[in-house]
């Protein structure tokens, strides 16, 4: 007993040093949760301490009221020995949240692997380059909102004298959308077969309303150019597109039906306009008139019309640049939406092919 005496009060220091390390380092532990060979050292070195305590414990026989002890029992709140518990448990909580953390990751990396591929796919069915047809001239651009988007166009060449071009814009966005537009893609070549596009459209539309009713439908602009300039058109709910005649931009197509895959019931009939040579047809997605400056007011039809004004003679991918341009500018370079344009420019029975 008297070399307790005697070592008592220099042991007493040490634990309570001890005692304010052991506090330090466990307010810090759950800062190192997620590295989890650091997390082990520190719990090696928290046990190390504990150690000490039983130790000191035995030899000094400390469990009276006011002892080191008995002091970080009460602020902790436990006995030392319930720390290394505390401690296994949070090493235990550590390990599954990296593992967690890892699976969450691993199916993030997935999931982009698998839109990345969807990506692939779907600008693969855009066409790398347009038919060459003597009379029209054909320039076009796409950009998705997110990986995979909902907008799709195609041209498609019927005969020597007759060529059919399309802009789809399916309701809704990412994946869901763009699953869609494959099937109108390969509906569509149903043309080139001598479909009659009104018997087409409404086939579509059945079957849409039958698989997918309530869920996606898809606004239209479907016109089939002949060399004479009889353009035939069909208008599914798509905003009708501009033409360009002698600088003059105004909307020209504003008859139409329903989008396909939304009404059932609904008919399609197609009507037709005469083109004169020179005039220009810009076709847009609503991710154009719909774009949002930082007020959320909408870009609008009018001013579209505004950048196209006086534009006439100007070749198709300057056009096109100046609209772009402008719908970025307007919205500060924030998109909420597919964008899509496509430019069709009839140059006139024997002209010669030009494509910007």
């Amino acid at each position: 007993m008297g070399s307790s005496e005697g070592e008592g009060p220099a042991a007493g220091q040490t634990v309570e040093v001890a005692h304010e390390a052991l506090i330090r380092r466990w307010e810090r532990l759950r800062g190192w949760i997620n590295e989890d060979i650091e997390f082990i050292l520190w719990r090696q070195r928290i046990e190390t301490l504990v150690e000490q305590w039983e130790q000191h414990e035995r030899d000094a026989g400390c469990l009276l009221r006011g002892s080191p002890l008995s002091e970080a029992e009460r602020w902790l709140g436990a006995r030392p020995e319930d720390l290394t518990t505390a401690t296994n448990q949070f090493i235990q909580e550590s390990i599954a949240l990296r593992r967690k953390e890892s699976e969450q990751q691993n199916l993030l990396e997935r999931t982009e692997q698998e839109f990345q591929l969807a990506s692939n796919i779907q600008q693969a069915l855009f066409p790398k380059d347009f038919p060459k047809c003597p009379f029209i001239s054909v320039s076009a651009v796409n950009y998705q909102c997110g990986s995979v988007g909902g907008d799709y166009y195609d041209v498609l060449p019927l005969n020597e004298k007759r060529i059919a071009f399309v802009l789809a814009d399916v309701s809704g966005k990412g994946l869901g959308a763009a699953m869609l537009t494959p099937f109108l893609q390969g509906a569509l070549i149903g043309l080139t077969w001598g479909t009659d596009p009104a018997h087409l459209f409404g086939h579509v539309n059945r079957f849409l309303c039958d698989h997918v009713y309530g869920q996606r439908y898809a606004t239209m602009f479907f016109a089939i150019l002949e060399d004479s300039g009889k353009l035939e058109y069909i208008n599914a709910g798509l905003q009708s597109p501009i033409l360009v005649r002698k600088g003059v931009a105004e909307e020209a197509f504003i008859h139409g039906t329903f989008p396909v895959g939304l009404v059932p019931e609904a008919e399609f009939t197609t009507r037709t306009v005469q083109l004169q040579p020179n005039d220009t047809l810009v076709i847009f997605s609503d991710g154009v008139t719909e774009a949002l400056d930082a007020q959320e007011e909408l870009y609008g039809v009018s001013r579209l019309q505004g950048v196209l004004q006086g534009k006439a003679d100007l070749p198709l991918n300057e056009i096109q640049q100046a609209v772009i341009d402008s719908v970025t500018s307007f919205s500060c370079g924030r998109q909420y939406d597919d964008l899509t344009l496509l430019l069709v420019r009839y140059r006139g029975v024997g002209s010669r092919a030009v494509r910007h």
